[in-house]
């Protein structure tokens, strides 16, 4: 604040301090408060416009989560479009069995120093790439026989599939908080071999009778068991002296 009287300048008060003339706020310091309100301004809606977004997302994901667990096969028939929605099921899928088995090893007495965040980036990062084994061995058999799929739809497409055994996944780590660790990993272990082992070959099968081609669906099935257990056989034969083995091993325990 300035006073036009004796030049004094102060920061707060209607009159100078000095000669008690009526103060007037200078050019500058109303340009400075109208900038610091307008940046406040933006901050805040961009806060809320943030806010919005998330909700947007959240209700879009929930809405598809519903109908997915309702009817699975629906996101065959959306395609590509899906694609964002079966990303963030498998991602969850991967976080929770996770965490699951985190606490599943934290609850046993063994000499096994654990610390979450190395445990949860190496076994989220094996999980991921167990489930790209059958996924990539789909897109093989897809291709072999013609089908035609994108990597983007078989990926929406198993995505898609997965909301039964998030929910699966998720009671799995009720129970283990409740230290029904027995229970828990009874579910968490069937959720796994599920998304591994029987959900590909249904896959499979049920894109080859989808497209009504002349490719019977034993051959498809033939044809991605074969890709499926060369490549995780190397899986198994690079992993096989690694230290994380011993977190899925854990499973067995109880």
């Amino acid at each position: 604040m300035h006073c036009s009287n004796c030049g004094n300048v102060q920061d707060t008060g209607k009159f100078c301090s000095t000669c008690g003339y009526k103060l007037v706020q200078s050019r500058m310091d109303s340009q400075s408060v109208l900038a610091d309100e307008f940046t406040l301004t933006r901050r805040e809606v961009e806060s809320n416009v943030h806010m919005q977004n998330m909700k947007q997302r959240l209700y879009v994901y929930r809405t598809y989560f519903t109908k997915q667990l309702k009817k699975p096969s629906l996101a065959y028939e959306r395609g590509e479009t899906e694609l964002t929605s079966g990303i963030v099921s498998i991602i969850l899928f991967i976080a929770l069995f996770t965490i699951s088995l985190f606490f599943l090893t934290k609850s046993l007495s063994l000499e096994i120093p654990l610390s979450f965040l190395p445990f949860f980036t190496k076994v989220f990062l094996l999980t991921l790439f167990l489930i790209g084994i059958p996924v990539i061995s789909i897109f093989i058999a897809n291709y072999v026989f013609g089908l035609q799929h994108t990597v983007k739809e078989i990926v929406g497409f198993y995505g898609g599939q997965l909301s039964p055994f998030l929910i699966g996944v998720a009671v799995s780590l009720l129970f283990i908080f409740g230290n029904l660790y027995m229970y828990g990993n009874v579910i968490l272990s069937l959720c796994m071999i599920f998304s591994i082992f029987i959900l590909p070959p249904y896959i499979i099968v049920f894109l080859i009778t989808k497209k009504s081609t002349d490719v019977d669906p034993l051959y498809g099935l033939m044809i991605y068991i074969l890709f499926f257990a060369v490549v995780f056989f190397i899986f198994l034969t690079i992993i096989a002296d690694s230290p994380i083995v011993e977190y899925f091993q854990l499973l067995n325990y109880f």
